[in-house]
């Protein structure tokens, strides 16, 4: 086979009418391009009131969580952090406090009227740390909620 003008001209137009007729394709394949929308949904009320009182080495902390208006949804359970650190440490500004989880505190009843708890933190506090507590509620499916307000204990 021989190339002519003709022949050439022809492949040229048929090959540029495939790679528009492909470009369009993958171009209008499964509808508008956009970051993934996760599911909607009422985070849990959180908790404003967060107190510690120290009795005899021992921490108990109590709280209230609020029964929620229609800007929050139902919580399942309370999740209760502590972070530990020498107490003669400077707090980075900036930076945050690793919390480990001590307690999931369920709650029952889920939305509709305010409820008082109150836990003791058995665990002997060590002398010569400093000691952060807070309390996040948790919604349907574990999602959390915001943090509480911190308690600070100076051991």
């Amino acid at each position: 086979m021989t190339l002519t003008p003709h022949t050439s001209h022809r492949t040229v137009f048929v090959l540029t009418a495939l790679m528009i007729l492909m470009a369009a394709v993958w171009l209008s394949a499964c509808g508008r391009k956009a970051a993934p929308v996760p599911p909607r949904y009422l985070p849990p009320p959180v908790v404003r009131d967060l107190a510690g009182r120290m009795t005899d080495n021992q921490m108990t902390l109590t709280w209230t969580l609020p029964a929620g208006d229609d800007g929050t949804g139902p919580a399942e359970s309370v999740v209760v952090y502590r972070h530990r650190s020498v107490a003669g440490d400077a707090i980075c500004p900036g930076c945050p406090p690793i919390y480990t989880p001590l307690a999931t505190v369920p709650v029952d009843g889920g939305k509709g009227s305010e409820k008082r708890f109150s836990m003791v933190y058995r665990t002997q506090l060590e002398r010569g740390y400093r000691y952060l507590f807070k309390v996040v509620a948790r919604g349907r499916d574990g999602v959390p909620g915001s943090d509480s307000n911190l308690v600070q204990i100076d051991f």
